[in-house]
């Protein structure tokens, strides 16, 4: 690889990586400006958009916890009652490529009033 090439594929990356930074910046900015919880995850499940509304809601439950587990930590349920199986938790379905829509969840922290959310992938 000549050293010209190089050189065009460094500045390459620094401007993919740049514009990256600011749409990451840019979603940031949105999802702070929203007074509901926003839990934006990569394809491993792993919380990558974590803003202070979810914070609030979810606290530090989700440190090192897989997706799956999440239904016991953060004490999901149906709307009409029963806890959530963690095998039909909507971020686990969308995970496994399944397409969802209008799934509500119900949180029911201990201590806190029962909140409901309806994720959309």
């Amino acid at each position: 690889m000549t050293a010209y090439v190089r050189a065009q594929r460094t500045g390459t990356e620094a401007f993919a990586r740049e514009l990256l930074r600011e749409q990451n910046q840019t979603l940031r900015a949105i999802a702070n400006i929203l007074d509901v919880a926003v839990l934006g995850c990569d394809g491993t499940g792993r919380p990558i958009l974590y803003h202070q509304a979810a914070r609030d809601l979810v606290g530090d439950r989700l440190e090192g916890c897989a997706a799956e587990h999440r239904p016991e930590r953060l004490h999901l349920h149906h709307p009409d009652g029963p806890p959530l199986d963690p095998a039909y938790q909507p971020l686990v379905r969308a995970l496994r490529g399944e397409p969802v829509r209008d799934a509500e969840v119900v949180t029911r922290m201990p201590g806190q009033p029962r909140r409901i959310s309806s994720p959309a992938p």
